[in-house]
């Protein structure tokens, strides 16, 4: 009878990973496009964003810029000194980055905090990153 329940249990949660998307696949990943056009509602939200990266700050490296192929729209993911650096090797490679989106602070008073230093290759526009938790090279074919 407990193998019975076990079993039953067990086909349980697996129907229920698959159908919230936890088994990996590609539904839980935010489109870079949509996010730059919603971010301001997205402020706080937990994301996983994927795309092509095009730039590893290389004077501090907590810096990434995540390039969608679609629109060509980019994102920059901030590292924090849990994660650390940032690998270099993620250039010229996609990565799949899971964070918090974060709205900047533009300081238009020089009395106040410095303002974020501007990274080469970064858009003053930009008014959101996403605090990076988590990043990973992954293989495009396998997407």
């Amino acid at each position: 009878m407990k193998n019975k329940i076990s079993l039953l249990f067990l086909i349980s949660a697996l129907l229920i990973l698959s159908v919230t998307g936890c088994t990996g696949n590609k539904s839980n990943v935010t489109d870079i496009g949509d996010l730059i056009i919603n971010a301001e509602s997205m402020i706080d939200e937990h994301v996983i964003v994927e795309g092509l990266c095009t730039h590893v700050c290389e004077k501090s490296g907590m810096k990434l810029f995540l390039k969608d192929e679609a629109s060509g729209q980019t994102v920059r993911a901030e590292s924090s000194a849990t994660l650390g650096k940032f690998d270099p090797d993620c250039v010229d490679n996609f990565v799949r980055v899971r964070g918090t989106i974060v709205k900047d602070v533009k300081l238009t008073d020089s009395t106040h905090l410095h303002e974020t230093e501007v990274c080469e290759g970064e858009e003053s526009q930009i008014l959101f990153h996403i605090a990076a938790e988590h990043y990973q090279i992954i293989d495009k074919e396998k997407l």
